[in-house]
């Protein structure tokens, strides 16, 4: 059951990471890994931001600069993540699968489909970075997949857990000492 509030953590931190990081949007995912070492605008906002003409406005957003990343930072976080990205996920999905909803074809589906989440998560940044921004979209489903099945399973598996506990107290159970 600690396993599984650790594996909530991390999905927590790793929102949380993605948030400050690449952000939320298209373009922001594709800033993140393919540079935007231009300057931010100076006046001329749009939308009421930054509009000299109207001095109660709202300032715009600050535009952090992100520099292209390398290779060899893409690699490592890959190399990293292809480790343990699998691993994780096999252990939640033979937890998952030890439950009611994790033996059926709707389970079998969200494990197949948090494994396929974790690959375009992990490859599609070197698509972003060498082919095109246009990838940054599946950077971010592939991200949104992952996280939804990892933590659809883990707590469909901690609830089954906890309701095991509710429905026989413990030393009743079929293998128990007291009867």
């Amino acid at each position: 059951m600690l396993f599984l509030l650790g594996i909530l953590a991390q999905a927590v931190s790793g929102v949380l990471m993605h948030h400050l990081g690449a952000g939320w949007t298209p373009t922001s995912v594709a800033s993140y890994y393919r540079g935007n070492e231009t300057p931010a605008p100076v006046g001329g906002g749009r939308f009421g931001l930054e509009d000299d003409a109207n001095p109660t406005a709202a300032p715009a957003p600050p535009r952090t600069m992100h520099v292209a990343r390398s290779f060899g930072t893409l690699v490592e976080v890959a190399h990293l993540h292809l480790v343990a990205m699998p691993l994780v996920l096999f252990v939640v999905a033979h937890l998952f699968s030890m439950i009611a909803a994790g033996r059926t074809a709707v389970g079998g589906a969200l494990c197949y489909a948090g494994f396929a989440g974790a690959a375009l998560d992990i490859l599609s940044p070197f698509a972003v970075r060498y082919l095109s921004a246009n990838f940054a979209a599946l950077k971010l489903a592939g991200f949104f997949l992952l996280e939804f099945c990892l933590v659809v399973m883990v707590v469909l598996t901690l609830a089954a857990c906890i309701a095991s506990f509710v429905a026989r107290p413990p030393g009743t159970g079929q293998f128990s000492r007291a009867e």
